[in-house]
């Protein structure tokens, strides 16, 4: 069970270009993984003892982050894949959905257009470390009411 953060293009779909493919490598690397995916994405350890499960692949730009925790450490790897590729991250946590980008509010703005969005953007790892937060917690709460039955 997993608490899911999905990642995309402003664009939409967009196929995965070279630039974007070097900056995700790098990302990754930066925070102690792959520079490329395996079959399914990245995954890996990050230095908190929490980790990435990254699914990406198949030509498309973005993913989905799965989360089982949420760290400091995520945050941040999570902050420097927005930063440097521009995609957007839209948190599942009811109406309006929150959309975390690193771009400026004036291009944010139209990001979503008439979508029932709260547009976010963020600075720093500790800014998407708070935006995501609550709505993990309300996750996790289920969670673990699930688990125990």
């Amino acid at each position: 069970m997993s608490f899911d953060l999905f990642i995309h293009p402003i664009e939409g779909t967009a196929p995965l270009t070279a630039d974007m493919s070097r900056a995700l490598g790098e990302v990754c690397v930066k925070h102690g993984g792959p520079s490329a995916p395996d079959g399914s994405g990245y995954h890996f350890a990050l230095s908190d003892g929490s980790g990435v499960e990254f699914f990406a692949g198949g030509g498309e730009a973005g993913g989905m982050l799965s989360l089982r925790r949420w760290s400091e450490a995520q945050a941040a790897f999570l902050f420097d894949l927005l930063n440097r590729t521009d995609w957007l991250c839209v948190v599942p946590s009811g109406e309006p959905l929150p959309v975390l980008t690193a771009r400026d509010m004036e291009s944010a703005a139209e990001l979503v257009g008439d979508a029932d969005h709260t547009v976010i953007v963020v600075r720093s790892p500790e800014e998407v470390l708070r935006a995501v937060e609550r709505a993990f917690g309300q996750w996790a709460d289920y969670r673990d009411q699930v688990v125990k039955g």
